[in-house]
């Protein structure tokens, strides 16, 4: 396993990034063989997005979530919310009573 500086993973990302003439991608990157994997940089700079920092790299959203995907299962969550409030105040009251 070989180990990178900081300063080269940060070239390498430059370099890839002026190849695809955009931002790389995790996915980018993990098909290109000739430079270092996205694990490696996320080992070395905590995440994907700070090793795009640190390069200077526009960070890339992959995922745009439409109103419709994230409200799909609000009912079931109210439901499941709502049912946990109720026991935790049925628990405290239960706690309650048991001090008096």
């Amino acid at each position: 396993m070989k180990k990178y500086t900081k300063e080269q993973l940060i070239f390498y990302l430059k370099k890839y990034s002026k190849e695809l003439k955009k931002t790389p991608t995790i996915k980018d990157i993990n098909k290109n063989k000739k430079v270092p994997s996205s694990s490696t940089y996320m080992k070395r700079f905590g995440s994907w997005n700070n090793s795009l920092k640190k390069a200077g790299l526009t960070i890339n959203i992959v995922k745009k979530f439409e109103k419709k995907e994230l409200t799909e299962n609000e009912g079931d969550t109210n439901a499941r919310l709502k049912q946990k409030l109720y026991q935790e105040d049925w628990r405290n009251s239960v706690k309650f009573k048991g001090n008096k």
